[in-house]
Order: C-alpha cells, then structure tokens, then sequence
C-alpha cells in the first residue's frame, strides 16, 4: 500500500500536468469551459488515491460507499466501519472554491445525523463538525494539500484506524482542535521568520501570542507536548511559500520571542566545563553549568544590552570598591557571589523588563534554588 505522504507528493507532482493537459482539451472544444479535472477525475486521482493510502478499502463498496442514496440528498461518499457510517465526503472538482458549497455538504450532515463531513476539491479540505452542543454546522479546520506540513495533518485526521474507534468522533474532534492550535502557532512563528525553536518558544507564542480569549489557550497548555510533536516537522514540505508579512504577531510577542533566542546564546558564552559548578540555570529546553554566580548577572545583563532594555541596568563607575564586571558596552555593573534578596530583586527586574513570563528560569546551587522573574 502507498504511503500517505508517498501519495501526497506524487498528487501535488502530477496536479499541474493534469490540470495543463485539461486546459489543452478544453480549448479545444467549442464551448469547452473545464480548466481542471472534472469531479469524477478529482474523485478518482485524488480522493481515492488518498484514501486507499490512508488504509481504507477503497474495492469494498461498503466501506468507501459511493453515492449512497440518502433519499434526495446524496454524498460522493459514504465511509462506513461495521455496517455503520462514521463520515461523508462531498468532492468537488479540482480547484473549485468551496465556500458556496458548505451549504450543501452541511444539509448532509444534518440529513444523515453524521458529526463530521468532508467537503474537497482534490486540493482543499474543509473539515465540517455537525456538533451536537452547538447550535450549527461550523468549519472546524481547513487544509491545504499543498502547504507544507498541511498534507501530514490531514494524514492524521484521514486515518483509518482513528474513525474504526467507537469514540471516533470525540478523538478526531480533539485532534481537529490541537491541529488548528499548532497552526496558528505555526503561523506565528513563521511571521516572526523564527525556524528554529524548542519548547519553550511555542510555549511563549501560546502563553503570548494566541489571545487571552481563544477558547484554543487553555487546550493548548495542556496539551504542550501533543503541540509540539504537531510543530516538529517528519517531511521536507512540499511546496516552498514565503513567510507571510506580520501582521498577527505583536511587537511584544516578537520582543519574547528574540529573548528566547538570545537569553541562551550569552548565557553559552558564559558556561563552565568545570567539575566545580556552583549553580545549574534551567531556561526552556536549556540547562547550563556555572562556576560563578556573577557569569548569571553577565549573561542577562547582555541580553538587556542586545534587546535594547539597558534602562534596566544599573552602571557603577569603574573606581567602585565593589565587585564589577565589564559588559560589553564598555560600562561596569555590580556583581555579588551569593545570590541573595538584593540580588534576586536586581535579576528578577532585568527579567521582567525582557518582558519573560514568570518563573520561567530556575537557578540551582547546592544548597537551594531560585525561580525568576
């Protein structure tokens, strides 16, 4: 059997072939209007191609049900597991915009008393959830087989095995939902042009950046490592696309964001090898070993320096009797070997002015540790 992925890739290789050679015969009619594959080709290129790959019968005409007669209302197809329907799917053809047609496929799930039905045109695929606590039939996700990461998202929700569960519903309901959270995160990330990230940055995009609001924000705190395998990529995408412009992200969140890159950065810069290590510091998926407590206030006072929060810092003339060290920007700041109230309130308010979320970093010594800011 081919693999999904295997599939998705051979589709979106061969769409602008097919779609080429349609114009080409349809110019050659005289009143030839198609301009892609027609609903039945859709049907069978496309959506058979992905389900067979997806694991169903697609020879059993019990399973993969064609056009079974709901009375005046017929769906493309009919998935049924043990003589009982799980999910319909309305083809449309190629390319043809979808948004007139939720109408029609929303009358099927309400007609055949179905939760989830699948409206497509070979290259989108909008998921419809006839939920019944709701008032309506909502678009609960849409998805792009051609945009990168897109493909393997609707492998997932495609899965046989998922929709033979007796709780099929509930489970590709709450799959829908984690895979609309690590999409927007997604997206986020792309408009701040971060590719590279751990947990701790999705973690900062969900506290931060998805409004206070968006019923998504508690799911997705609770769910943190299903989001990030969601976010980790298995394929090279598909299709290259740039990074949208920003215009969702605020300058706050992109602020946090280049924090989490640059915190780590110094604070490498500053670490010790050595068996002697007082302190251990814990930032994100980061731990770092320290001789000495003022390599901590160094490494967050360059930070302040590099994020442009120095307002935070407080310089001492290079004449001062206390212990100092230089920053990089030529000036001195005072340093402490033990890290007590006074210096915890220093550390905590050059946190706070990167603008990091509380108790975001632990620092460990032997004999007791620290949460800031």
């Amino acid at each position: 059997m081919e693999n999904f992925q295997d599939a998705v890739a051979a589709i979106a290789q061969a769409l602008p072939i097919w779609e080429q050679k349609s114009l080409n015969e349809a110019q050659t009619e005289l009143n030839g209007v198609q301009k892609s594959l027609n609903e039945a080709q859709t049907c069978q290129s496309v959506i058979l191609r992905l389900l067979d790959a997806a694991g169903y019968d697609i020879w059993s005409p019990f399973e993969v049900f064609p056009e079974k007669n709901g009375g005046k209302d017929i769906p493309d197809f009919t998935i049924f597991f043990e003589e009982k329907a799980r999910f319909i799917i309305e083809a449309k053809f190629l390319g043809k915009a979808l948004n007139g047609e939720i109408r029609q496929a929303t009358r099927y799930a309400l007609i055949l008393r179905l939760r989830w039905v699948l409206l497509t045109n070979g290259k989108q695929w909008i998921f419809l959830d006839n939920d019944k606590e709701k008032s309506a039939v909502g678009v609960a996700l849409v998805l792009n087989l051609l945009e990168p990461r897109e493909g393997e998202f609707l492998g997932i929700l495609l899965n046989r095995e998922l929709w033979k569960t007796e709780d099929a519903d509930k489970r590709v309901a709450e799959k829908v939902q984690l895979i609309r959270i690590a999409m927007k995160v997604s997206k986020i990330l792309s408009d701040t042009e971060i590719t590279s990230y751990d947990q701790g940055v999705v973690k900062l995009v969900i506290e931060h950046a998805l409004l206070s609001e968006d019923e998504d924000k508690d799911v997705a705190k609770k769910n943190l490592p299903q989001i990030i395998e969601l976010l980790l990529p298995q394929n090279p995408p598909l299709v290259e696309t740039p990074a949208a412009p920003i215009t969702q992200v605020t300058p706050q969140t992109e602020a946090l964001l280049n924090v989490w890159q640059v915190l780590p950065t110094n604070l490498k810069k500053l670490e010790s090898s050595s068996s002697s290590c007082k302190y251990t510091l814990m930032f994100g998926e980061h731990t770092i070993n320290f001789a000495t407590l003022p390599d901590i206030i160094v490494a967050v006072a360059e930070t302040c320096l590099t994020c442009k929060t120095e307002q935070s810092l407080v310089f001492v003339p290079e004449t001062t009797k206390y212990s100092k060290r230089l920053l990089s920007n030529h000036r001195y700041i005072s340093v402490s070997k033990s890290f007590d109230s006074a210096v915890n309130k220093v550390v905590k308010k050059q946190l706070e002015s990167l603008g990091l979320p509380k108790g975001c970093i632990t620092i460990s010594s032997n004999k007791t540790s620290y949460t800031v800011p």
